[in-house]
Order: C-alpha cells, then sequence, then structure tokens
C-alpha cells in the first residue's frame, strides 16, 4: 500500500513539476561524493548511496523529476 501511494505522489507531482533534471555526481575535496541538481545546482550530501538508492525522485530544493523519464 505505501508503494501504492508513494507512486500517485510521484505522479502528482510530475504532473506538477514541468521541469526535469538529473543527478550529477561530484566529487568533493575531502574525497566525498555530492550530487548536484542539474536545474538548481544545489548540492547533496547523503550518508550512504546515491539519491536514486534513496529514492529521490525529486530535487528536495526546486522539485525538478529526476526519474529520468
Amino acid at each position: 500500500q505505501r508503494k501504492l501511494i508513494d507512486d500517485t505522489v510521484d505522479m502528482a507531482i510530475s504532473a506538477l513539476s514541468e521541469n526535469k533534471g538529473e543527478w550529477i555526481e561530484k566529487e568533493m575535496f575531502d574525497g566525498d561524493t555530492a550530487y548536484e541538481c542539474s536545474e538548481c545546482g544545489e548540492l547533496f550530501c547523503l550518508v550512504d548511496g546515491t539519491p536514486t538508492d534513496n529514492l529521490y525522485n525529486f530535487c528536495p530544493n526546486c522539485g525538478a523529476d529526476m526519474r529520468g523519464e
């Protein structure tokens, strides 16, 4: 049921969001990896995995659809 709710929310946000983006992997000065939104340029550092691994289907800053569809 949770998956159905998540999919429904994703569809609703996608319908409202016209901007499509992608995560750009950036190597940081300390050796960590950050991910930049191609639409707004905001950088995100994650504790583990990639944005896709963590189900970041949309940029938390600008709302860009990051699903690549």
